[in-house]
């Protein structure tokens, strides 16, 4: 029983930029029972023995899956982590196929000349034209009935890079940041610089005083500007 097994379409590794250290990333989630783990799933179930065609028994529900690939490590810094990879045909008859599946978590990468507002008014003509039906056929009443009841059912891209440290989206992969803590970390950072700033100019003021009379010996002697100037940096170095 391991935590983190997700299931995905057969073009993971050719979409996302995860690496596939073992295996052949064009066809190793292209089979119904097929998984790919991590180095460190692998080592946990199979030892030091090659994993790569073994059979993982995964689940509550006992699913057996052929280990098609081995996966580096998710960075810790990702959108989302994970132990291994299921191809998603192997569930795929198990779940409802309509419009108004909200089982799956869907990317896509956008066209750089193409705005998101664009894709956005074209996702409003896909809720029209498709989930109108299936609302009618599940709850009796049009889209617009739905509407007026207070119901929402919309599309809309988000970007990925947001997630981290915006508001995120309720069923995102991973917990998202705030960007609010950066701002607080960031303000009490400086302001205990800025009292660090402070303290070292009051100690390097009490300790001038305190050399006054060397610095007017040194001048008396024909001491340079430069020998002044050095002999006061190791101070500022010290502190």
């Amino acid at each position: 029983m391991e935590d983190k097994f997700f299931y995905a379409d057969s073009n993971f590794y050719n979409f996302f930029s995860f690496k596939l250290l073992k295996g052949n990333a064009n066809t190793a989630l292209k089979e119904p029972n097929s998984v790919v783990i991590t180095e460190a799933i692998a080592k946990k179930s199979f030892g030091n023995e090659e994993p790569l065609g073994k059979t993982m028994v995964i689940g509550n529900d006992k699913l057996a899956c052929k280990v098609t690939g081995i996966t580096a490590e998710a960075p810790s810094n990702s959108h989302f982590n994970f132990n291994g990879i299921i191809s998603y045909v192997t569930v795929e008859k198990n779940y409802f196929q309509g419009w108004t599946g909200n089982s799956w978590q869907t990317y896509l990468k956008k066209n750089p000349n193409t705005s998101a507002q664009e894709i956005n008014t074209k996702l409003e003509a896909v809720v029209d034209k498709y989930i109108g039906k299936e609302l009618e056929a599940g709850l009796g009443i049009s889209l617009s009935e739905f509407h007026k009841q207070g119901g929402i059912y919309s599309y809309y891209i988000y970007p990925m890079a947001d997630s981290h440290l915006k508001a995120g989206l309720p069923d995102d992969m991973e917990p998202s940041g705030n960007m609010s803590y950066v701002y607080i970390f960031s303000g009490v950072g400086i302001f205990i610089l800025l009292i660090a700033c402070i303290n070292f100019m009051n100690l390097s003021t009490a300790r001038s005083a305190g050399r006054a009379k060397e610095v007017g010996l040194r001048k008396t002697l024909g001491s340079a500007r430069s020998q002044m100037v050095f002999q006061f940096l190791p101070l500022l170095w010290l502190w």
